[in-house]
């Protein structure tokens, strides 16, 4: 017969418990809260680090009750959830104990962890959409800016035109998809193009160059 020691018996109690010690300091200071549900939505469990989303602890989160209560809604159809398993990447908004709304990213995983049926995992993304919302804005105004302008305006990298202004592609008589990615040298009239590369050269090197600078340029159309 199988014969199992206490010293064995004791290893391996002590081998569990620094394995959930592990799991609940990871949990802890991750930055993605983690809520387990069951199919009724019933909160089975929630990390430490709730509060950084909700503004609640731990304790408070299983006083809500339900993921519905706590998110005030639902975030995805349970019955859709069981056919393909996991729904990552949904967006969703919720208030905070503050009062402050929060945008957050929600992914929900069918599991079965003690009782529990669903996975819910959210990270908050309220700052990075804000950021996306003023670079957003600040392109707006920037596109306004350079196509309400009489210059041409044009940005060569690598050689190759990379943005240009609707007064440029007027002027040039190409429509943006046909500008954008044509070589700088191509444009450019044959007896400037050496000085033009030459200037390139100097401004990426960091010598001083002389502005401004004027060059003849040719249209789809082969005019200068």
């Amino acid at each position: 017969a199988l014969q199992i020691g206490n010293d064995e018996i004791r290893k391996a109690k002590q081998a569990i418990e620094e394995s959930e010690a592990l799991h609940r300091i990871t949990l802890k200071n991750i930055s993605d809260t983690v809520i387990i549900t069951d199919d009724h939505g019933k909160i089975i469990y929630a990390c430490p680090n709730t509060s950084m989303i909700f503004g609640l602890s731990q304790n408070q989160v299983y006083e809500r009750g339900s993921i519905q209560v706590l998110i005030k809604g639902h975030a995805c159809d349970l019955s859709e959830l069981r056919k393909v398993q996991e729904i990552p990447n949904i967006e969703w908004r919720v208030v905070d104990s503050s009062g402050r709304e929060r945008l957050v990213l929600i992914s929900a995983k069918s599991v079965s962890i003690r009782g529990g049926t669903v996975l819910y995992v959210m990270r908050d993304i309220t700052d990075r959409k804000k950021a996306e919302e003023s670079l957003r804005h600040s392109e707006k105004i920037h596109r306004t800016v350079t196509n309400n302008i009489w210059d041409s305006i044009a940005i060569v990298q690598d050689s190759k035109v990379v943005w240009a202004n609707n007064v440029a592609l007027n002027k040039m008589g190409y429509s943006e998809n046909e500008f954008i990615g044509l070589e700088f040298q191509n444009i450019i009239h044959p007896d400037d193009l050496p000085g033009a590369i030459q200037r390139f050269q100097d401004r990426m090197s960091g010598k001083p160059v002389e502005d401004p600078s004027y060059l003849r340029v040719i249209t789809k159309d082969g005019k200068i």
